[in-house]
């Protein structure tokens, strides 16, 4: 583990028993319920060694059309101060986090893709963020734009 990196698994994460975490592939949806610290960092092979270039809060919670889903909302700041809020719906399957992105509620304009920081219980997750392109598909060209991020969960589910 590297010490400061944000990659690496809170030591107070890691403290909760091994026991009572599920292994990683088989993480079930409730796991995502709940409310989340968000930073992420402009695509970079060095994003463990610089400040996060946005934070936020995302809240998770059960689909209401789909049990095995979530919804919910991300707030995210720049390091202007800008202010920016989307709505969140996703999946954990096998492991894999996904979520859709979506400024108005229904166009696409990110994907989230990530796993479990291992040891972490679930607690932490980190991945990529793409921009969607216009067939909401993540928009892989190279000068799309591309983050790095972690989410660290702040509570459980009320």
């Amino acid at each position: 583990m590297i010490i400061g990196s944000p990659f690496a698994a809170s030591p107070l994460l890691a403290a909760e028993p091994q026991s009572a975490c599920p292994p990683d592939m088989a993480v079930p949806p409730e796991y995502l319920h709940g409310r989340w610290s968000l930073q992420w960092w402009e695509w970079s092979s060095q994003a463990d060694k610089e400040p996060p270039s946005i934070k936020g809060t995302v809240i998770l919670f059960q689909h209401p059309e789909y049990a095995h889903s979530v919804r919910g909302q991300l707030e995210r700041q720049d390091a202007t101060g800008q202010t920016t809020t989307a709505v969140l719906a996703g999946d954990l399957i096998d492991g894999l986090f996904k979520l859709d992105e979506s400024a108005d509620g229904e166009t696409m304009t990110g994907v989230w893709e990530g796993t479990p920081v291992p040891g972490s219980c679930a607690r932490s997750l980190m991945g990529t963020r793409w921009q969607a392109a216009e067939s909401g598909d993540a928009d892989d060209s190279d000068d799309a734009p591309r983050y790095q991020f972690r989410l660290d969960k702040i509570e459980p589910p009320r």
